[in-house]
């Protein structure tokens, strides 16, 4: 049986499978979903851990051993192995070294499997057949949308903590996909609201926001065209932040622009690296070659503001010029101060 990683949860606890294969890009669901395992297992008894790493086909001797022997210390054991390479489509090997462990096992030994690396072509291959049919295959994308909520939704109750849907929607946009920065959360509020028996509202979540923004967290965000994520962030980094880091984002996004700018007018283009070569081109797109002469006058004036040249709120002054990267929309910051020139 193939489940992603938000459907697993609810799976472990109405199902009594004794295999796992814990797969994808993204590690902390693979390491999330082996502790799951081992968190159910021990709560129902004491539990034997034996835990290998395989690289080569001389690493299997040791792992199948633990699974066909008895357990010396308790009634029930575990036996987790980390396959550092995952087997080929055309490795023969394996699939024999899993007939030889695992085709007899009985309910009191767990095997979990855990791999990093996942290609499609391994769907194929005989040895992910073989765990396909004897027991469950845990596919760890990094989670989007729905399956980001069914997960944190699954967590919560795992943990015991009943939120309200609206809340459940407030901790999904502020993990931001990320499930470790959602499972702290979790964690934090079956501290707080345990033996309480009550929900966790929006309003709760909102006292207890703690979350903390990078000045390029903020930057990235606007120029992704993200006014939503980039207002939270900014919030965030406001809320606790010095006047330093006003100046910072306005120099981190003054040289955003210049690259934007530098990008949309040279016929060979610079390169660009990471994300910036999708969210670069995107900008010059949304705002054209003359929208970004305009945001670097904004850019200049809020740097005046900064500085004291201009009354107002250095704050404020970024995050209209923030808003404006984010969007599409003409701002009054430059008709405000027309005698502001600069040659490009």
């Amino acid at each position: 049986m193939r489940l992603s990683a938000s459907e697993f949860p609810g799976h472990l606890a109405t199902n009594t499978s004794t295999l796992h294969y814990m797969v994808g890009r993204e590690p902390f669901l693979v390491q999330d979903s082996c502790d799951l395992v081992l968190e159910n297992a021990r709560s129902v008894g004491e539990l034997e851990v034996h835990r290998f790493e395989i690289a080569t086909d001389s690493d299997w001797g040791d792992p199948i051993g633990a699974v066909r022997s008895g357990s010396l210390f308790s009634a029930r054991k575990l036996v987790e192995l980390h396959l550092l390479r995952a087997p080929g489509s055309r490795d023969k090997k394996a699939p024999e070294h899993l007939k030889q462990s695992f085709s007899d096992v009985g309910e009191e030994c767990l095997v979990v499997f855990r791999c990093g690396k996942w290609d499609r072509s391994h769907a194929r291959a005989p040895w992910f057949k073989l765990i396909d049919r004897l027991g469950t295959i845990v596919l760890c994308e990094p989670l989007q949308g729905r399956q980001e909520r069914t997960w944190v939704e699954q967590r919560a109750k795992t943990l015991g903590v009943k939120m309200t849907g609206s809340a459940l929607e407030v901790l999904c946009a502020q993990s931001e996909g990320n499930p470790a920065a959602a499972l702290q959360e979790l964690q934090k509020l079956s501290i707080l609201f345990s033996g309480r028996g009550e929900s966790v509202t929006q309003e709760a979540l909102a006292i207890l926001d703690t979350r903390r923004a990078t000045v390029f967290q903020v930057v990235d965000s606007a120029i992704e065209g993200d006014a939503r994520r980039m207002q939270d962030n900014w919030q965030a980094m406001r809320r606790d932040g010095s006047q330093g880091d006003s100046i910072g984002t306005l120099a981190v996004l003054a040289a955003v622009l210049r690259q934007a700018h530098q990008h949309a007018r040279a016929s060979r283009p610079p390169n660009l690296w990471g994300t910036r070569k999708r969210s670069i081109p995107a900008l010059v797109e949304r705002h054209t070659v003359r929208g970004i002469e305009r945001l670097i006058r904004e850019a200049s004036l809020v740097d005046a503001v900064q500085k004291g040249a201009i009354r107002g709120d250095p704050w404020e002054a970024t995050e209209r010029l923030l808003l404006d990267v984010a969007s599409d929309r003409q701002s009054r910051l430059e008709s405000e101060f027309k005698w502001a020139r600069i040659e490009f």
